[in-house]
């Protein structure tokens, strides 16, 4: 049942006791937090002024019942109605409909003054301010509780948390983002150092540098290869092919086939000079620079003349 009954300016609030039936006239044009907090002007029951003055409704049931002015100054519509009946403006104060629940809910001051939340209600019931200390709205509460700022310091942002939970910049440092993590954890430079992804590795492991000169997946197994310029190098013919090769002198110097390789074998300069065997050779023989490798029999067979000056 709707509680409210417009009639020219006034509100008829029609409120259902136990044994009562009232009626409360609250001006209207008041704003609705203090239409919950005036004092009720007069009380009109079924049964007229007489019934007023004679029955629990009348004026002296106004001094002397919950209904009278003392009810006026602790509620709008009578504290059986308050605590018993979800039809009064009391029951809005204890359910969602009611301006007064509007107040409970939103902090009204009808709720902090004249309301069950009263100083003493506050303290008893759960909506008080020792219920906000001991229940999880109360200021309290958002310290003991997750819900209050002190719970998202513990928990998610906090300063105490970032000292002692691992959301804080030491838990940073703790765990994966931290300088100690950098020095303890595999991500930081010393896990660089101590993993093959380090300059280190690089030189400890086939993909460094020296893997790279050591092993046939750096640019010199390019020159080992038949395909490589090196393999140009590899042959016995001299500085015609580094000439003609994009291998630079190191190359020449640091493989084995450089100078010195050219002095020890019988393909020395006057061979090179001597024999046929030039980079044309070199480009018409199929067998590649590395089969010129593995023989060394093979230029001196082609080179008829290379035992020559060997003798």
């Amino acid at each position: 049942m709707n509680p409210y009954h417009l009639s020219g300016k006034y509100i008829y609030c029609s409120i259902k006791t136990d044994t009562k039936q009232l009626q409360v006239i609250i001006g209207l044009n008041m704003p609705q937090e203090i239409r919950s907090r005036i004092n009720i002007h007069y009380y009109r029951t079924p049964e007229g002024p007489e019934a007023r003055q004679g029955t629990t409704e009348g004026p002296e049931a106004r001094e002397g019942t919950p209904e009278g002015p003392e009810a006026k100054g602790e509620t709008t519509g009578g504290p059986e109605a308050r605590e018993g009946t979800p039809e009064g403006p009391e029951a809005r104060k204890g359910t969602p409909e009611g301006p007064e629940a509007k107040e409970e809910t939103t902090g009204g001051p009808e709720a902090r003054e004249g309301s069950p939340e009263e100083p003493e209600a506050r303290e008893e019931t759960p909506e008080g301010l020792e219920a906000r200390e001991g229940t999880p709205e109360g200021p309290e509460a958002r310290k003991g509780t997750p819900e209050g700022p002190e719970a998202k310091e513990e928990t998610t942002g906090g300063p105490e948390a970032r000292k002692g939970t691992p959301e804080g910049p030491e838990a940073k440092e703790e765990t994966t983002g931290g300088p100690e993590a950098r020095e303890e954890t595999p991500e930081g430079p010393e896990a660089r150092e101590e993993t093959p992804e380090g300059p280190e590795a690089r030189e400890a492991t086939p993909e460094g540098l020296e893997a790279r000169e050591g092993t046939p997946e750096g640019p010199e197994a390019r020159d080992e290869t038949t395909v490589g310029p090196e393999a140009r190098k590899e042959t016995i013919d001299g500085p015609e092919a580094r000439e003609g090769t994009p291998e630079g002198p190191e190359a020449r110097e640091g493989t084995p086939e450089g100078l010195e390789a050219r002095e020890e074998t019988p393909d020395a300069p006057e061979a090179r000079e001597e024999t046929p065997d030039g980079p044309e050779a070199r480009e018409e023989t199929p067998e590649g620079p590395e089969a010129r490798e593995e023989t060394i029999e093979e230029p001196e067979a082609r080179d008829g003349t290379i035992e020559e000056p060997e003798a």
